[in-house]
């Protein structure tokens, strides 16, 4: 039975982080871990690419000691393992759940702020800790979004659930009411 990404994420991400716990170290593998993403956030099909059947062995193999000479430890064998089993596709998927689960150790909560214009630090601090606390964090991180269609307000999305402060929301439930 083939993995979905999602339970492949999963997986892999936790045990990542598990021997980082072990072995003491999942500050700097987070750390390097970030880097990572980054190489493959801004290369978006490159995990596509070292995944591919129809690409040469040689060829992949190549390209992901390119990629892996850089690591070493945990995150180079990780990476190696990903890669051997044609995996690498998943790989920011693994990292998020690498992410989840060292924010959830440290008492961090990853927020998603959907907004129309970009916040100013002053009402990014506050809105942090507005956040933090509500959800019983010790302090939040935030994603930024910036959607001029929502008018106004701010969408706030944390551990799955939404909270819409969003003109464009009040003026749908404003529509609703009326035309009840």
């Amino acid at each position: 039975m083939k993995l979905d990404k999602y339970t492949v994420g999963k997986r892999y991400g936790k045990a990542i982080f598990e021997l980082a716990v072990e072995n003491n170290n999942e500050d700097s593998i987070f750390e390097t871990l970030q880097t990572v993403k980054g190489i493959f956030t801004e290369n978006s099909d490159l995990g596509n690419i070292l995944s591919d059947d129809r690409l040469n062995q040689h060829e992949k193999r190549s390209l992901m000691d390119t990629i892996n000479h850089n690591y070493d430890g945990l995150v180079h064998d990780a990476l190696e393992v990903i890669f051997q089993y044609e995996r690498m596709y998943d790989i920011l998927m693994i990292i998020e759940e690498f992410e989840k689960e060292y924010y959830e150790t440290k008492g961090i909560v990853s927020a998603i702020v959907t907004t129309t214009v970009p916040l100013t630090q002053t009402q990014k601090q506050h809105l942090a800790q507005a956040i933090a606390t509500r959800f019983g964090y010790k302090r939040a991180e935030l994603i930024e979004e910036i959607d001029p269609s929502i008018i106004g307000g701010v969408i706030i999305e944390v551990n799955h659930q939404v909270i819409d402060g969003s003109i464009k929301n009040k003026f749908e439930q404003l529509k609703k009411s009326l035309s009840q």
